[in-house]
């Protein structure tokens, strides 16, 4: 009987169903990720890869934001130059709207002197 139940947890141990090794089995497997999680970080750290990253990154970074100030301004100046542009486009259709009213107001005078010459 003895013999039996020693070979049933042997089997069980092998397959991973007793519940107390499936435990120690899990720990076991999550201890090992840890480990070597830390020694790749630890490796990194060591190789000094990390601080060419962020070099980069701080190069980038500050290219990005001189580019996004250089564009900011360029759009408010052409934000200034159109609102200066609509100004005189509007100044210069109230020009043409006077002048089209003058120019109608003379062809009428032109038809009326035209049949009173004739």
């Amino acid at each position: 009987m003895q013999v039996r139940l020693i070979q049933t947890d042997r089997q069980h141990r092998s397959l991973g169903v007793h519940p107390q090794f499936r435990r120690q089995d899990h720990q076991l497997r999550t201890l090992k990720k840890e480990y070597l999680n830390l020694h790749k970080d630890l490796k990194i750290a060591r190789s000094g890869a990390h601080k060419k990253n962020d070099k980069r990154m701080k190069q980038e970074l500050t290219r990005a934001l001189l580019s996004r100030t250089e564009h900011e301004e360029e759009r408010e100046e052409n934000l200034t130059l159109m609102e200066q542009l609509d100004e005189l486009l509007q100044g210069k259709n109230k020009e043409l709207l006077l002048i089209n009213e003058k120019v109608i107001a003379n062809n009428g005078e032109v038809n009326i002197n035209v049949f009173t010459i004739r």
